[in-house]
């Protein structure tokens, strides 16, 4: 039968065996241990199409830029997963489930809407934390249970306080705090091995004058609070500006 006038082509048929993008993804995941199924607009995670290829060697997920409202419990069952990332998408909470990353070294959580953090994900031998961009008011009364964290990033929050639990993160080497409502750093801070502390646009009035003991501190950000009395060694940390009255 002819085509009807007007009528626009077919688009030719995919190729055999080569399924959707997502199955595609998948596929590859299975052979190299790397899933990435970001940009992709999911709400869901592919649980079904999943359970086509054996995903027990994922080491490394991307599923960041889709419309997640929490974490996917299958992604919580991938026990391999040395890197999570899922920035960009539209989380409220974080699942107990995640507690089964035991491997899990690297968790991107930044730009979504989280109000808090589950005390679990504290028991997870992290690396690299960021959850910048989010909704936190608090951070976990447990957080210093995170003995292996060497870089925090909770930038863009709505924080007020911080645990003094923080001051035991003993392999703390960035911490980043940029951008929240903070009137008071704890003294606890004083105990960590940090080289790079931003508190830039907070409310912050005092720097605690036993921030001198931070020896191994080479950039502060502090601008855009209303500091009054920062310590002279703490001002003159490399790559921070000038703090005013140093003392």
């Amino acid at each position: 039968m002819a085509a009807a006038v007007g009528a626009q082509p077919l688009p030719p048929p995919p190729p055999a065996g080569a399924g959707t993008a997502t199955e595609r993804a998948l596929e590859e995941a299975a052979a190299s241990g790397t899933l990435v199924l970001a940009g992709r607009r999911l709400r869901s995670f592919p649980a079904a199409a999943a359970r086509r290829w054996d995903l027990s060697d994922t080491t490394q997920a991307d599923l960041s830029r889709n419309r997640f409202g929490e974490v996917p419990e299958a992604a919580c069952r991938l026990v391999a997963l040395e890197g999570l990332s899922l920035h960009h998408n539209c989380l409220r909470s974080v699942p107990p489930a995640i507690a089964n990353l035991q491997a899990l070294a690297h968790l991107d959580l930044s730009r979504n809407q989280l109000s808090s953090l589950p005390p679990c994900l504290c028991l997870l031998p992290l690396r690299v934390l960021n959850a910048s961009s989010n909704r936190l008011a608090q951070l976990p009364d447990n957080i210093g249970a995170m003995g292996t964290l060497r870089q925090l990033d909770v930038s863009s929050n709505a924080l007020r306080a911080l645990p003094p639990g923080l001051g035991q993160l003993r392999a703390l080497r960035d911490l980043n705090l940029r951008r929240n409502l903070l009137t008071a750093l704890p003294a606890e801070l004083s105990e960590l091995p940090l080289v790079r502390l931003d508190f830039s646009c907070n409310r912050v009035v005092a720097i605690p004058r036993c921030f001198r003991r931070l020896r191994h501190l080479q950039s502060i950000l502090t601008e855009h609070n209303p500091l009054q009395s920062p310590p002279a060694q703490v001002s003159a940390a490399r790559g921070g500006p000038d703090p005013p009255n140093p003392i």
